[in-house]
């Protein structure tokens, strides 16, 4: 094994020990810092998650009718909910996958979770939006 090779196995180990025992934080929208696998960060996870399922529901009845009554508006809000959907398309997976018993890796999970602060910007962005325009 070459010297990169092996710099990458130790890389690996270290990354993997300090996950293991709960030294990887994740800043959340708010700024807090929370450990990754805390039953703090989980329940930020599961707020952030169920806080886009309710803009997404509030959006299934609104986008229609302000599609109807001002465009401009109309193409605004759907480019936020474009992008809080990219955004939170790693958390969304980690649902599904919980969902359907297929619980993911270790690393995909930390990775799939870590997006939560992304899908929490996106959606509360969204929701300024709505907000704007009293909705």
């Amino acid at each position: 094994m070459n010297i990169v090779g092996k710099l990458f196995t130790v890389l690996s180990a270290i990354i993997l020990c300090a996950a293991l025992s709960g030294c990887i934080t994740t800043k959340t929208a708010d700024g807090r810092r929370l450990l990754t696998g805390s039953d703090s960060f989980r329940v930020y996870v599961e707020q952030v998650f169920r806080r886009q399922n309710r803009v997404i529901n509030d959006l299934i009845y609104l986008l229609p009718e302000i599609e109807q009554t001002d465009g401009m508006f109309y193409a605004c809000l759907t480019q936020a909910e474009s992008d809080m959907l990219e955004s939170c398309r790693h958390l969304n997976k980690l649902a599904a996958s919980y969902r359907d018993d297929r619980k993911p890796g270790f690393f995909k999970r930390i990775k799939m979770s870590r997006s939560a602060t992304g899908c929490d910007r996106a959606t509360q962005k969204v929701q300024a939006t709505m907000d704007e325009f009293e909705l």
